[in-house]
């Protein structure tokens, strides 16, 4: 037959093109797309990058009139085939494919994409997105973040040519989102980010939810808006143990602690102030928190202690290169807050001097905390000192250390009864 021919001998270039024409002259349309899908299909399981190739240059793929719908089946036989062979790497926990393979899906979608680009692509939208997303699939294993983004953005969501759900559009655009924030690029991220918050209420998809959400923490992080990050992880880590259970698990139980990480980071950045202190106070009695590698620097900091250069250097060593430069003014601007604890004046050469920073300094960030409404405290700057105004009494400290005393013997409590159910009342 002309396919076992093919088989036999594709890398002789005259005997493909003959190949080619023989299927093309066959005046039976049928015959002539299973043989073309078989030659492409035998192809494909050889691995054969270079008769592919060949094959979409022999011109038997077009999306002239007469042969376009030729080209439709071809193409959707062929994204069928690749869709099926890079299934393994849409599993909740990825399986790898071996690499011939990836490179043959990897090479022959950028061929058949900048093959059709242009014109051609609005008679094939379908047919190419396919295409896309199984390309978008092994840059983002490969971890081309970018790459894989740039990809799916091609993909036209709004072109009317096709009726495409909101639940579907909006899982697109989730996807990018989160592409986009891999790579780096939280402007583009939040850009489609944006667009999937028009469509989100409507999309039915448990798991496109929990992505939204998560891409909008992320965002909120890359904005250095901590405070509000810190409280969105956090209520991703205590609204999303519903999706932790059963076979079709959407999270684990380390992602959601380690959304609860995340959220005392970028307290712990936030700028100090009461907003921050209830922040702080809630992650520190959760009791998941005991496990979280920063929970002795989240004590340090509910408690309202001073922390130490050595605290800090450990500290700075868990964050990313974008939060660094922020760690210094937070932890001014908490022992800051710790030191009106402790004293009732202190000068600001004092200050400075337990603060790591000029006495300059020192006084800039005591005036904006105060402007800002985070410090309650006066400045006397003819004497060079600042007055702490602490409107607490000793009956409040005394209540609010019982209440810390006795939650943390109720949490003791149901730690034992855990461990030994026959000691409860």
């Amino acid at each position: 037959s002309t396919q076992s021919t093919w088989g036999k001998q594709h890398n002789s270039s005259s005997m493909a093109a003959s190949a080619i024409a023989a299927i093309l002259a066959l005046p039976d349309l049928r015959k002539k797309q299973d043989q073309l899908t078989g030659m492409m299909m035998e192809l494909i399981g050889q691995r054969n990058d270079a008769g592919l190739v060949e094959l979409c240059n022999a011109a038997f793929l077009t999306a002239e009139p007469a042969q376009l719908g030729l080209t439709r089946i071809l193409l959707s036989n062929i994204g069928a085939q690749f869709v099926e062979l890079s299934a393994p790497l849409r599993r909740t926990i990825p399986v790898d494919i071996d690499p011939p393979t990836k490179n043959t899906l990897s090479v022959l979608c950028q061929h058949l994409l900048r093959k059709f680009d242009g014109k051609d692509a609005v008679s094939l939208e379908e047919q190419l997105t396919t295409l896309r997303e199984v390309l978008a699939l092994l840059l983002e294993y490969e971890q081309k973040f970018k790459e894989a983004a740039e990809t799916l953005v091609k993909i036209p969501l709004d072109s009317g040519l096709r009726v495409l759900s909101d639940s579907y559009k909006c899982e697109k655009y989730v996807k990018i989102a989160d592409l986009f924030i891999k790579s780096g690029d939280d402007i583009s991220a939040e850009c489609y980010h944006n667009r999937a918050s028009q469509l989100i209420m409507d999309c039915d998809n448990e798991s496109v939810k929990l992505q939204y959400n998560v891409c909008y923490a992320q965002i909120l992080d890359g904005k250095r808006k901590f405070l509000e990050a810190s409280r969105q992880f956090y209520l991703l880590s205590t609204n999303a143990v519903r999706f932790a259970s059963g076979e079709n698990a959407l999270v684990t139980e380390k992602e959601l602690l380690q959304c609860l990480d995340l959220a005392i980071t970028n307290a712990i950045l936030a700028p100090a102030g009461p907003p921050r202190s209830r922040m702080l106070a809630t992650l520190y009695k959760d009791e998941r928190s005991l496990t979280c590698a920063n929970f002795s620097m989240l004590e340090k900091m509910y408690m309202e202690r001073i922390l130490r250069p050595r605290e800090i250097e450990s500290f700075r060593a868990t964050l990313r290169d974008n939060q660094k430069t922020l760690l210094d003014r937070a932890v001014v601007q908490h022992n800051l807050l710790s030191a009106s604890k402790l004293y009732n004046n202190i000068t600001f050469a004092e200050l400075g001097a337990l603060l790591l920073i000029s006495t300059a300094q020192a006084e800039q960030t005591a005036s904006k905390m105060i402007g800002e409404g985070r410090l309650a405290a006066s400045i006397d700057q003819i004497g060079g000192v600042l007055n702490f105004q602490n409107n607490s009494n000793v009956i409040t400290q005394w209540n609010s250390q019982i209440e810390t005393l006795c939650q943390t013997v109720n949490k003791i409590l149901e730690r034992v009864v855990k461990v030994y159910p026959q000691y409860a009342v």
